[in-house]
């Protein structure tokens, strides 16, 4: 394993199950004919993302997927991707509803491997092995996994913590005591802050509440982007946004992992540098999505 790493990405791995409903048979209200495709979510899914689109970037990268012990008869692992095994579970599904225009409606996950107790201790243990330079992590979709003060403590080791979310509601974060106080406390230990339209509505007012003025928060949507910086509010439109052209699951992982490659090589934050940071990934965005 190298010693240096510009990204370590780590979450919770799920096979996702795309779910097309074929739109002219759409009204039958039951048993739907639909096109569903079987692909790797979430880490790995972000890791071939990577590297097909910025390969640059995947090699500086270390994907640390937490999976179920039956994953590995699927995938070989690069010295890029070092899993976290679970060992009485099995990787976690995901099933997600599309929608005809806008990309993914609704999502269904298990989340059994989510919320195992020594959760924390495999996470420790991982970063002991790896012994990489530990410079910015991101935790994929941190609001739905069991996150203790032992783990933000592991993720304290970094230079930065970057998350993002993924619960398009949130009910069960804010009625659950210990759900809502980690999370509040991971905001606050975070340097960067991702939120997708797609997202419970009510994390906006739980992040700006809870993050540090020097964070930053990125609120994002195909034609827009909302940053949250120091103590103002800056609305970024998307001159490059194309309504014909359908999103696609995974993008909004894509944006953030670009975003961060990018800011690591910006010596002075101001929002002239994140304004034009921002401007050239919805460039590239357009671009993935025209080909």
């Amino acid at each position: 394993m190298k010693n240096s790493r510009k990204i370590v990405f780590l979450g919770i791995q799920y096979i996702d199950y795309l779910v097309y409903p074929i739109k002219e048979k759409f009204n039958l209200n039951t048993s739907i004919p639909s096109n569903i495709q079987r692909q790797d979510g979430s880490i790995i899914g972000l890791s071939k993302s990577i590297e097909k689109y910025d390969p640059k970037l995947f090699k500086e990268s270390l994907f640390i997927p937490i999976v179920g012990k039956d994953l590995l008869l699927e995938n070989d692992c690069s010295e890029n991707i070092n899993p976290i095994i679970v060992k009485d579970f099995d990787t976690s599904s995901a099933i997600l509803i599309n929608d005809f225009e806008k990309g993914k409606a609704c999502s269904f996950v298990d989340t059994a491997l989510n919320y195992v107790e020594n959760l924390s201790s495999l996470v420790s243990d991982k970063f002991c092995e790896i012994k990489t330079y530990l410079e910015t992590i991101h935790l994929m979709y941190a609001d739905n996994m069991k996150i203790d003060d032992l783990f933000i403590k592991e993720l304290k080791k970094f230079k930065a913590i970057s998350i993002d979310f993924c619960r398009s509601n949130a009910t069960e974060v804010f009625d659950d005591t210990r759900l809502y106080y980690s999370l509040k406390k991971l905001i606050y230990n975070s340097k960067y802050i991702f939120l997708s339209d797609h997202e419970d509505k009510r994390y906006i007012d739980l992040v700006l509440r809870n993050k540090t003025d020097n964070s930053i928060f990125i609120f994002h949507k195909p034609e827009q982007i909302k940053l949250y910086f120091e103590k103002s509010e800056y609305v970024i439109e998307n001159q490059f946004f194309d309504k014909t052209i359908k999103s696609e699951v995974g993008l909004g992982d894509l944006f953030s992992s670009l975003f961060l490659d990018q800011i690591s090589k910006v010596n002075k934050l101001e929002i002239k540098n994140l304004s034009g940071i921002i401007l050239d990934i919805q460039k590239k965005m357009l671009h993935i999505l025209s080909n």
